[in-house]
């Protein structure tokens, strides 16, 4: 194998691990608020987001006069769609890597 092509190879694969390692924690918590966002659009008054926060984000909203048990249903179906945003960012990054290595292998 190629010296050259090794070293452009683990480059590449850094540089996105940096990228997309944030980027899982962003999409993860912006699509899991951005579901209660959708689901109480009429109640909703922002859409909130700080790294600075010990929260991260949050959707402010009027009374949406859920009692406890619709809330923890509502949080549990936020989180799944959280989960399956972030799995598919996941293998779109790992697809879009793979064919980066590909690319570069076939310049050789």
């Amino acid at each position: 194998m190629d010296k050259k092509y090794l070293i452009k190879a683990v480059a590449i694969t850094l540089l996105f691990t940096i990228l997309i390692i944030p980027g899982i924690f962003a999409v993860g918590l912006l699509s899991h608020e951005f579901y209660h966002y959708a689901k109480h659009k009429i109640y909703a008054q922002a859409f909130c987001f700080s790294v600075n926060d010990d929260h991260h984000a949050f959707v402010l909203l009027n009374d949406t006069g859920l009692n406890q048990k619709d809330y923890y249903l509502e949080e549990v179906k936020a989180n799944n769609f959280a989960k399956y945003v972030t799995w598919t960012y996941t293998i779109i990054a790992i697809l879009s890597l793979l064919w980066l290595i590909l690319i570069l292998k076939n310049k050789k």
